[in-house]
């Protein structure tokens, strides 16, 4: 995520979501949420191609090349493509380390920002208040969906025995598997029409600086999914 109040220039990249949550938290302008997009969508589309690439020149196998692409991708849309040109295996790791785990700490991150947004940043400059109410408000609440999607499936999926599993799988989640890869091509395909890469021009060089939070997150990615926790992810079926 990429936030631009005026007292926070950190750049750290996530995901479209993110961006637009953190923007909502700290009051950000519209146009510092939409270049932080468009950012978004440059990188994304970059690590499209590079990631399978090297995961390919360094025979990482499928689990932990999925992980790997879980910390390293921006965007749900562009790291489901770089996994789903490994293999399947390679897309179930992504979904647990990018979509359960790191989308789930946005919520957690949109609390702090706020935090930090009221107490501090609003405080100094407009004299704002304190107030745990604002902070609930501006809390995207889509991230309780993601907690609630998960005990929901996970309560309905704990005592199926395995020859319902298989009807499962054939019945629900094979046509929603499908759905799925067509949703990613037409949103990402979306996105891409309405960007405009020519906005970054107006704001100057400093939004690019988030290349050197690329340089960190890819290589330290690599190192957690890869060699630290490269056993656990293969084993993942």
């Amino acid at each position: 995520m990429l936030c631009c109040h005026p007292g926070c220039r950190r750049f750290d990249l996530r995901s479209f979501s993110a961006s637009i949550a953190i923007g909502g938290t700290v009051k950000a302008e519209k146009q510092h949420v939409s270049i932080t997009i468009s950012l978004v969508i440059l990188y994304s589309i970059i690590m499209i191609f590079v990631l399978p690439l090297a995961i390919k020149a360094l025979n990482i196998l499928p689990g932990p090349a999925g992980a790997w692409i879980g910390t390293s991708e921006f965007a749900d849309g562009a790291g489901m493509a770089a996994a789903t040109s490994i293999s399947e295996q390679a897309i179930k790791t992504f979904t647990l380390m990018k979509v359960v785990d790191r989308d789930m700490f946005v919520g957690i991150w949109c609390f702090i920002m706020a935090y930090i947004s009221i107490t501090k940043w609003e405080k100094k400059k407009d004299g704002t208040k304190p107030n745990a109410g604002e902070i609930w408000t501006r809390f995207p609440k889509f991230v309780l969906g993601f907690f609630l999607a998960s005990i929901i499936i996970t309560a309905l999926v704990a005592n199926v025995d395995a020859a319902s599993s298989k009807a499962i799988s054939a019945q629900i989640i094979a046509p929603l598997t499908a759905l799925r890869g067509w949703a990613f091509v037409f949103t990402f395909l979306s996105i891409g029409f309405t960007t405009r890469f020519r906005d970054l021009t107006s704001v100057g060089w400093k939004p690019f600086a988030a290349l050197t939070g690329v340089l960190i997150n890819v290589p330290l990615g690599y190192l957690l999914s890869v060699v630290v926790m490269g056993g656990y992810w293969s084993m993942v079926k």
